[in-house]
C-alpha cells in the first residue's frame, strides 16, 4: 500500500500542504527520515520559486522535526538551521507543538543552550514543553539545571508533572547522587494522584535510589513489584555493581530467565569496575553464546579486562570485531584499543588506530598522548601534544598529566616548568596532586632538588 500511496503522489500534478503531510507522516512513521528530509527539502525549494504552490504548514514542520530527532546523523545539524529559519520566517514559532519539536531536537544534538532559547521564547508552553526541555538537560548532563527547571514547574498553575518529568528527574538526581531532592520528588509523586506507576516509572524510582546507594529500599521496591523487565534487573545489578556488592549482583543475575541486552552490558561493565577480569571474559563468551550481539559498551568494558589479562591476541581479535561492526569509531572503543595496545607494548598498533581514527576528540588525544607518555617517548607526546593545540583542541587535566609524565620519563624540566606554570592562565587549569607529583619527579631527575 506504501507503494500504491507513492504512485498516487507521483502523479498528482497540482500538490497541496494534505498531500505533502500525508507523505511526510508515512515517511517518519516507517523512520524513513532521510526521504522525509528529501521531500521537506523539495517542497520548501518550489515553493520559494512558485507563488501558487503549497506551502508547508505547522504539521509539516512538527513531521521534519520529528524526523530530526529520530536521526543519528548530527552533521544535518545544517538542515535544522534551515528548518528552524523557515520555522521564524513562516510564523510558525507561535506554534506549541514546533516549538516542542525544535527543543527535542536540539536537546538531542547536545546544544542546550538552543533549546532553551527555544523554550524561553514560546509564547505558550504546554506539559510536553516542560518535559522536552528537562530530559535535555537530564540526557546531557545538566543535572542542577534540569533539577531547577523541575522547580520552577511546580510553581506553574494549571500545570502538574507527569511520570515523565518524574523519569527525567529521577535520572538526573541519580546521576548527581542528590538523595534528599529525589526523595522529595517521589513524595510528590505519590501524591500527585494524575500520575499512574507503570514500569517505566517504576524502573526510574528504583534505579534512583539503586544510584544513591539506598540498596536496601531499592531491592524492596525490587522486590515488592508484580512486573519486571531487563531495565528493572539491570538497575537493581548496577546499583550492586557501583557499590561493590558483586557477589549480590551476581545472585540475581542468576535469577533471571531471560537476559535483556542492558543487563549483559550491566553485569560486564560492573565486574570490570570491581576488577573480576576473569568473570568480564567469561561473561562476554556467555553472551555471545546466548546470542547477545555485544556494542560499544560491551566491547569499551571488555577491552580493560584483556589488557589486565595481557591478552594482546584477544586486544586484536575484538579491534577485528569492532571494525567488521562499524564499532571501531566510537570514541570509547577506540581509546580502550589504543589504550590495550599501548599497555601491551604494540605502540605501532596504537598509533594506527589514531591514525584511522575520523573524529579525534579530547579523549582520543589524550589516550595516544599517554600511550607515548607510558613507554618513556616525551618527544612523540609533547610533539601530539602541540599538534593538538594547533587543530584546536583544549587540554583537560588529565591530558596535562599525561604530557608532564612524558617529561619526567626524559627529565624535559623547562619544558615541563613551562607547561606547568601556564596551566591556570593558558588552559584554565587549576594544578592538582597529580600535576605537581609530576613536577616533583621532574625536577628531582634534573638534578634541581631544591626546586623539587
Amino acid at each position: 500500500r506504501f507503494r500504491q500511496a507513492l504512485h498516487v503522489f507521483d502523479g498528482i500534478t497540482v500538490r497541496n500542504a494534505f498531500s505533502y503531510n500525508a507523505l511526510l507522516i508515512a515517511y517518519t512513521s516507517r523512520e524513513m527520515y532521510f526521504d522525509a528530509f528529501s521531500l521537506f527539502s523539495s517542497w520548501i525549494r518550489s515553493s520559494c520559486y512558485s507563488s501558487g504552490s503549497a506551502r508547508p504548514d505547522s504539521i509539516s514542520i512538527s513531521c521534519v522535526l520529528k524526523a530530526l530527532s529520530g536521526y543519528d546523523d548530527f552533521l544535518l545539524g545544517s538542515l535544522a538551521r534551515e528548518v528552524h529559519g523557515f520555522v521564524i520566517r513562516g510564523g510558525f514559532d507561535s506554534d506549541v507543538f514546533v516549538g516542542n519539536g525544535m527543543i527535542t531536537y536540539y536537546s538531542k544534538c547536545d546544544d542546550i543552550a538552543s533549546a532553551r532559547k527555544v523554550f524561553d521564547e514560546m509564547s505558550e508552553r504546554d506539559v510536553v514543553s516542560w518535559n522536552s526541555m528537562i530530559s535535555g538537560y537530564s540526557q546531557s548532563g545538566s543535572f542542577e539545571e534540569c533539577k531547577e527547571l523541575y522547580k520552577s514547574m511546580l510553581v506553574c498553575p494549571d500545570l502538574k508533572p507527569n511520570g515523565v518529568t518524574v523519569i527525567s528527574v529521577l535520572q538526573a538526581c541519580g546521576q548527581s547522587s542528590d538523595l534528599v531532592f529525589g526523595m522529595e520528588v517521589h513524595k510528590k509523586m505519590i501524591e500527585n494522584q494524575h500520575i499512574q506507576m507503570d514500569l517505566s516509572l517504576c524502573n526510574a524510582v528504583i534505579g534512583f535510589y539503586a544510584k544513591c546507594g539506598s540498596l536496601d529500599y531499592a531491592r524492596a521496591l525490587f522486590d515488592e513489584m508484580s512486573e519486571r523487565d531487563s531495565v528493572t534487573y539491570g538497575a537493581i545489578i548496577s546499583g550492586y555493581m557501583a557499590h561493590g556488592l558483586v557477589k549480590e549482583a551476581m545472585a540475581l543475575f542468576s535469577e533471571m530467565e531471560s537476559i535483556g541486552f542492558s543487563t549483559w552490558n550491566a553485569v560486564i561493565s560492573g565486574l570490570m569496575q570491581n576488577n573480576h577480569h576473569e568473570e568480564v571474559i567469561n561473561s562476554f563468551r556467555e553472551m555471545i553464546r546466548c546470542g547477545s550481539r555485544p556494542n560499544t559498551v560491551t566491547l569499551s568494558s571488555l577491552l580493560p579486562s584483556l589488557t589486565y589479562s595481557s591478552n594482546l591476541k584477544g586486544g586484536k581479535e575484538i579491534h577485528a570485531f569492532a571494525i567488521r561492526n562499524n564499532c571501531d569509531n566510537n570514541i570509547y572503543v577506540t581509546t580502550s584499543i589504543i589504550d590495550n595496545y599501548a599497555k601491551l607494548g604494540y605502540l605501532r598498533g596504537a598509533q594506527n588506530v589514531f591514525d584511522n581514527c575520523k573524529e579525534r576528540s579530547l579523549i582520543v588525544w589524550t589516550a595516544i598522548i599517554t600511550a607515548y607518555a607510558v613507554h618513556g617517548d616525551s618527544y612523540s607526546a609533547c610533539s601530539l601534544f602541540d599538534q593538538m593545540q594547533c587543530l584546536g583542541t583544549k587540554p583537560d587535566n588529565v591530558t596535562l598529566t599525561a604530557v608532564l609524565s612524558a617529561c619526567a620519563h626524559s627529565g624535559e624540566s623547562d619544558k615541563a616548568q613551562n607547561i606547568f606554570d601556564t596551566m591556570a592562565t593558558k588552559y584554565g587549569v587549576e594544578p592538582g596532586v597529580e600535576h605537581y607529583a609530576c613536577m616533583v619527579s621532574v625536577l628531582s631527575r634534573a638534578g634541581k632538588l631544591s626546586d623539587a
